[in-house]
């Protein structure tokens, strides 16, 4: 008896051990995948991508169409020539950190903030069909947040410029070995940054390209 159930007991114990390996993997990967894109996106999006799996051309770059935002504060050299550099500091993260918050709840990529300014995007790394669309609505949701956070602090000279365009980029892991970011580059977002800075001489908050606009009538149609 004992010759016959060594080898069933053997290829037991083989297949728990291997069953045991493929969990600690699958969630070694999940892990991975949290740690990486839970900076840059909604927790609900990072879950959903975590279980799909990173393809390897998500960390190595591929070319996709999407929808960019920057986002600028107006004014805001000469404010911090008048306040404390804590202060100011403090201020930028609250503000930030609202303006955040929208940008995950319409399942955006927030992709980095440059001194004031942030730069943000739809369509990557989770396909999206109506990135046009929730780029503009984040948008609105945004210009709704700032004149809350404006009045709530009494800042009624403190505003920003948005600049919105479409079209595609080259999105992935870019930098060193010491650092990597997740991030788009490409004509798209040197244009939708362009729209941005042509807000400053007016008092309109945000400027969308034809291209976006052309695709937002499209989403809009159907």
């Amino acid at each position: 008896l004992i010759p016959v159930l060594t080898p069933i007991l053997s290829m037991m114990v083989l297949f728990v051990v291997a069953t045991a390996d493929r969990y600690w993997q699958e969630r070694k990967a999940r892990q991975a995948t949290v740690d990486l894109f839970g900076r840059f996106l909604d927790p609900v999006v990072v879950a959903e991508l975590a279980e799909q799996g990173l393809r390897p051309e998500t960390l190595d770059g591929r070319q996709c169409d999407i929808t960019v935002l920057f986002s600028d504060i107006r004014g805001f050299t000469s404010m911090s020539e008048t306040a404390e550099a804590a202060e100011i500091m403090k201020l930028l993260n609250a503000y930030f950190t609202r303006q955040v918050g929208v940008i995950f709840r319409h399942h955006g990529t927030l992709d980095k903030f440059i001194g004031d300014a942030i730069m943000a995007f739809w369509g990557a790394p989770v396909a999206d069909p109506q990135h046009a669309l929730h780029a503009v609505e984040a948008a609105l949701d945004m210009v709704d947040e700032l004149d809350a956070f404006r009045k709530e602090r009494n800042l009624p000279g403190f505003d920003v410029g948005i600049g919105i365009h479409s079209g595609p980029a080259v999105v992935g892991m870019l930098g060193s070995q010491q650092r990597m970011e997740y991030t788009a580059i490409g004509d798209t977002v040197n244009l939708a940054s362009r729209l941005e800075a042509l807000g400053y001489p007016v008092h309109y908050p945000g400027l969308a390209s034809h291209p976006h606009h052309a695709l937002l009538a499209r989403l809009m149609n159907h």
